[in-house]
Parts: C-alpha cells; sequence; structure tokens
C-alpha cells in the first residue's frame, strides 16, 4: 500500500544510515516509508571516495597518511573492520579541499585527529537525522 499524490499510488523507498523519526510523530508514516539501514563504507570504498575527490591515492596504492587520518576520524567501529560515516568523509573532504583553496596545501593529517567531538557529533547527526545520538560517532 502507498500514498495517494494526484491520482498516483506511491511508497517511498530510503536507504539511508539512520532512520527517518516521522512514525513518532504520526504513525501512519509507518503505512508509506520502506527504510533500510546502511553501514558505513568500508576503508576501500572511503579511499575510493577521497581519490576520486583529489585526496591521495586510489585504493590500488597504499593509503596517504591524510587519507589514513580522515579514514581513521570517520571510522564509527573503531573496535571493528572499518566503517566510515559517509557525511563525516564528505565533511572531511571539504576541509581538505578548502585548505588547498585557501591555502595552496593540504592540512596536515593530524588537523583530523579528535574531530569530530561528541558535541559536534550530536549536533550534526540532530541536524540532518532529526535526532539526537549522544555522541555515538565520536572519534576522540
Amino acid at each position: 500500500m502507498g500514498a495517494q499524490a494526484g491520482g498516483v499510488l506511491f511508497r517511498h523507498r530510503r536507504l539511508a544510515c539512520d532512520r527517518l523519526m516521522w512514525a513518532e510523530d504520526d504513525p501512519d508514516w509507518n503505512e508509506y516509508l520502506d527504510q533500510h539501514l546502511l553501514g558505513g563504507l568500508t576503508s576501500h570504498d572511503a579511499q575510493t571516495f577521497l581519490a576520486k575527490c583529489g585526496i591521495g591515492p586510489p585504493p590500488e596504492q597504499p593509503t596517504s597518511p591524510l587519507q589514513q587520518a580522515i579514514i581513521k576520524c570517520c571510522d564509527t567501529e573503531p573496535e571493528s573492520e572499518v566503517s566510515c560515516h559517509p557525511l563525516y568523509l564528505a565533511l572531511c573532504a571539504e576541509i581538505v579541499l578548502n585548505t588547498r583553496k585557501a591555502e595552496g596545501r593540504d592540512p596536515a593529517p593530524e588537523t583530523f585527529m579528535g574531530i569530530p567531538t561528541p558535541r559536534v557529533a550530536s549536533e550534526l547527526a540532530t541536524r540532518f537525522s532529526g535526532r539526537s545520538t549522544s555522541g555515538r560517532w565520536s572519534c576522540g
């Protein structure tokens, strides 16, 4: 079953790292949302993304120190296999690209140690998913 819009029946399918919380306010949404949670990016996929952004070599080559620092910062499961949060990875890539544009150089790998803090992680997660995560994605 789906929702009607202009005589057309539709059902929303969403793939993401977090669930939409709309049904908490209106349980009718459960009927229309088909959500599937995705895990984080593997180290290989994170390196591929960074290389496509012009940050370090592709996965066929060893990771650069900058790539290693970013991947470690974005890893949401440091006790197990790498699982990079896509939003953090994109934000770190933006930091590198903006630093290059402003200063003509890459930031030092140390720039990515200890960011995001639990407070910033929670704020970003709340802003983009509509709920608090209690700093669950901290890389501190």
